[in-house]
């Protein structure tokens, strides 16, 4: 890594430290220091640090002091060229440095906006660095890692959906603060339409980024199928599975755009358990107990789109099959209900999709995007430790350059065959991927949802 203190800039922390009292005159101390806050594949498309700063208002003999947490691109060439070709920096800059101050404006102090303040920040083509809000400072942490394989709990998914509600309906009220001529958040700012990442290339245009780990996955996945009493290993030795997986990328990418049904909210679009951070209420002897709060983080892949592109997300990510089989309604009821609240405090009119109506869509159209992210990243995230490497010497431009390649099958091979629990729940995925893309069997290859849409 180097030197971690080479990252940030003097001048660059006076700024950020400006905006946490208000005030121009702050007077910023000498000893401030800068280590590394995350490792490895946990923050893959960023180098992530906490900056202690101390300092002194004028009139106060007192010293105070602040942690910021300080977000800035790789210094691997390699994922410096894929964050770029992505702009996923460019578009979470867009959030914290247009959307939060208009959610903001729009709320009024009516809503807490669920995300870390962003105190400084700038962006361009070559480098990008944001100044932010510890969430760990401020009392919030990350769920049990455990979770990673046994998927969250009722109690923070409950929180997760209010949050989401609350997300959504900020991003709704905002966009009515906008002048009407701009076209709101698509109009304004084209780059929430945009993909850069999921999308099928046409003429002319760049290769997909992660073409070379989707293969790979959808690879391993067709292999493992063949392992899969029942319909996953009829599916593979009849060519039924390798046909409908025709139809997983160019599905996923139309499932992502937007629609012009107006039933458009800006999402975060990359809502999974290690996106985000709870607070939880103390018990008498100081331990952590229920989640009370979430806020959420790494919104770089967020779009204005159908909503349920962050509930499908959420849900397929950070939970297993039987709890959403169990609790996925009363889930999305609390989403919409958290919405339409949040929606009637701000005085910005109805949700603009009813409850039947988003779950007719969360159960029909838009559910293969769920299974199919899943399919794509589940048995990878449930790796644990094994795919968040954390430690940060571990990490290397090679080891880097791999993962990007190949999605961590190599890891995700061995655990499946030397670990019960974990071949358990990748079965569970890989079952009801396989019901969702042949719904009645190896004889329904023509009506799968993955192809309905595509020319033959």
């Amino acid at each position: 890594m180097g030197d971690l203190s080479s990252i940030v800039t003097r001048e660059e922390v006076l700024k950020a430290l400006r905006g946490v009292p208000g005030r121009e005159d702050v007077h910023l101390l000498d000893d401030y220091t800068v280590e590394r806050a995350s490792s490895g594949v946990e923050g893959f498309t960023s180098i992530i640090l906490r900056v202690r700063v101390s300092y002194r208002l004028p009139g106060h003999d007192e010293a105070k002091s602040h942690v910021f947490f300080v977000k800035t691109m790789s210094q691997f060439e390699y994922q410096r060229e894929l964050m770029k070709t992505s702009r996923v920096f460019s578009k979470e800059w867009l959030v914290f440095s247009e959307v939060a101050p208009l959610m903001a404006k729009a709320s009024a102090g009516r809503v807490t906006i669920p995300l870390p303040a962003c105190y400084h920040g700038n962006c361009n083509d070559d480098a990008a660095i944001f100044y932010m809000e510890d969430l760990v400072d401020s009392g919030y942490r990350a769920a049990d890692r455990s979770y990673l394989s046994d998927g969250l709990d009722y109690a923070h998914c409950s929180l997760v959906m209010k949050g989401l509600g609350k997300f959504h309906a900020l991003s709704l009220a905002a966009e009515k603060t906008m002048d009407p001529g701009k076209g709101g958040w698509a109009g304004a700012f084209p780059e929430f339409v945009r993909e850069y990442i999921f999308y099928v290339p046409g003429p002319g245009d760049p290769p997909v980024a992660i073409q070379n780990m989707v293969d790979s996955m959808i690879q391993n996945f067709k292999e493992l199928c063949r392992e899969v009493d029942g319909l996953p290993k009829e599916a593979e030795a009849s060519g039924a599975l390798e046909r409908v997986l025709e139809g997983v990328w160019p599905t996923l990418c139309r499932l992502k755009e937007t629609p012009s049904n107006n039933r458009n909210v800006l999402v975060h679009g990359d809502c999974w358990m290690n996106n985000m951070m709870f607070r939880y209420e103390k018990g008498e002897e100081g331990e952590a107990k229920e989640p009370v709060d979430v806020k959420f983080f790494d919104l770089q892949l967020s779009k204005y789109c159908h909503p349920s592109i962050d509930l499908l997300y959420f849900m397929y990510l950070s939970t297993r099959r039987p709890f959403r089989e169990k609790y996925f309604g009363s889930l999305i009821d609390e989403y919409h209900q958290s919405l339409t609240e949040n929606l009637r405090v701000l005085e910005a009119g109805p949700p603009p999709i009813s409850l039947s109506d988003l779950k007719t869509d969360l159960k029909g159209e838009y559910k293969p995007y769920g299974l199919i992210m899943c399919m794509f990243f589940s048995p990878m995230m449930m790796l644990g430790d094994e795919f968040l490497l954390p430690n940060a010497d571990d990490m290397t431009a090679d080891r880097m350059e791999d993962f990007f390649n190949t999605g961590s099958t190599p890891q995700i091979k061995v655990r499946f065959h030397n670990d019960p629990k974990y071949r358990c729940n990748v079965e569970d995925i890989m079952r009801e991927f396989v019901d969702m893309a042949l719904p009645n069997g190896l004889e329904s290859v023509d009506s799968s949802p993955l192809l309905s849409q595509m020319v033959n």
